[in-house]
């Protein structure tokens, strides 16, 4: 299943407006069907549906982000990343890109 082998990793900043509008779609979509997000903050500081972020000033330097939202699919197992975007993202967008990175036909469980 997808959800167990991959997990969602969601860089934003606190005071950015389209990482508040993009949060409660990633809650909803890890809520419905089991994924894991794990929020990382760039300026240290939470959303109020992720509010205890880990602290990703260091980590988004290193990984080159410069902009938020940015969103990554990790694998559990083998610690591969890849982007799913970055910028505000409806959630059908989300889940294709997440099926077409992950090599998840649609019909297939989550």
């Amino acid at each position: 299943m997808l959800a167990k082998e991959h997990g969602l990793i969601f860089f934003f900043r606190s005071d950015c407006p389209y990482c508040h509008a993009m949060a409660p779609t990633l809650k909803m979509l890890s809520d419905k069907y089991g994924i894991e997000v794990l929020p990382v903050s760039v300026d240290g500081m939470g959303l109020p549906e992720f509010p205890n972020p880990r602290d990703g000033r260091a980590q988004a330097a290193a990984w080159g982000i410069e902009r938020v939202p940015a969103l990554f699919i990790g694998s559990k197992q083998t610690g591969d990343r890849a982007p799913v975007g970055f910028g505000m993202m409806a959630l059908t967008e989300i889940v294709n890109r997440i099926f077409v990175l992950t090599g998840t036909k649609p019909g297939d469980n989550f």
